[in-house]
């Protein structure tokens, strides 16, 4: 439940596609990313090709209590393929499931946490399960975890989150080790870890912090601390093209995720970023 056109590298595989027959996205019309504190909204229409068919949210503004309905109008005909990207527990992947579609049915799932959920949720994951020709997982661990729960099909890894290469460009030299971190700032992406090691090397660095979240306040209190001699910046929440920037601009970057009971690393897609700009990168081993 993402802006359809915020991030146009991430929609590149339907934009494909299109060259093998009609293809259309079926995206909330507005949506609330809590965490980012921005609200979304998309209007029907086309972009590459790509029919968008932005449709009501039904529900509690949540994937696990609310969803969308993909409209019949869209399943008909036996050629037709639907293609679900939402978690099998959810109510917009079993509501599709349940649609009446004729054709082929595939899901793209992430998740790589296994959890344990009560009815109702746990019976829409078995039934969706049950009604798929094919699965499509972002990592292993999710193919492993749907095999594990039940699913039999047929299924392959394919990340399909890909990026368009920047032009080469010359790097300005520096005598600071430049390192970047681009993310939420949550416990979980371990912004605390990275001060934490940089308190602890000698040489010359500076950090700049690109995101925001709810854990911003006590990162800043903790860059406060004279180890760190106000070598680090908060760059705070920046367009998809500006971070882009930011990752060009330094020597490394850094991903300390770490696990918890209810979140795992799924992709990362921020060190690919970093890699098409050159940048080198840090990550660690929570999840993919």
């Amino acid at each position: 439940a993402t802006n359809y056109l915020e991030r146009p590298m991430h929609i590149g595989k339907l934009k494909a596609l299109v060259r093998g027959g009609p293809v259309t996205a079926v995206v909330p019309r507005r949506w609330r990313e809590t965490a980012l504190r921005r609200d979304w909204t998309t209007a029907s229409g086309t972009d590459g090709g790509v029919a968008i068919a932005a449709v009501r949210w039904w529900g509690a503004r949540r994937p696990s209590w609310g969803g969308v309905r993909v409209p019949r109008t869209l399943l008909a005909g036996t050629g037709t393929v639907l293609q679900i990207e939402e978690e099998p527990w959810t109510p917009s992947a079993w509501a599709a499931v349940r649609a009446g579609h004729d054709g082929p049915t595939v899901l793209f799932t992430w998740e790589n946490l296994k959890r344990s959920f009560p009815p109702p949720w746990s019976r829409m994951r078995r039934a969706v399960f049950a009604r798929l020709d094919g699965l499509i997982a972002g990592n292993r661990e999710a193919e492993s975890l749907a095999r594990e729960l039940g699913y039999r099909g047929p299924a392959i890894v394919l990340p399909q989150l890909g990026i368009d290469l920047p032009a080469e460009s010359p790097r300005e030299s520096s005598t600071e080790l430049r390192v970047v971190f681009a993310g939420r700032l949550v416990p979980e992406k371990g912004v605390d870890l990275l001060l934490g090691a940089l308190a602890r090397v000698a040489a010359p660095w500076r950090l700049t912090v690109v995101g925001d979240g709810p854990e911003r306040a006590r990162l800043e209190h903790l860059a406060a601390e004279p180890s760190l001699g106000a070598r680090v910046r908060f760059a705070g929440a920046q367009p998809h093209a500006a971070v882009a920037r930011f990752l060009a601009a330094a020597d490394v970057l850094v991903l300390p995720s770490r696990a918890s009971a209810s979140w795992r690393e799924q992709f990362g897609h921020v060190l690919v970023e970093a890699m098409a700009e050159g940048t080198a990168v840090i990550g660690s081993t929570c999840g993919a």
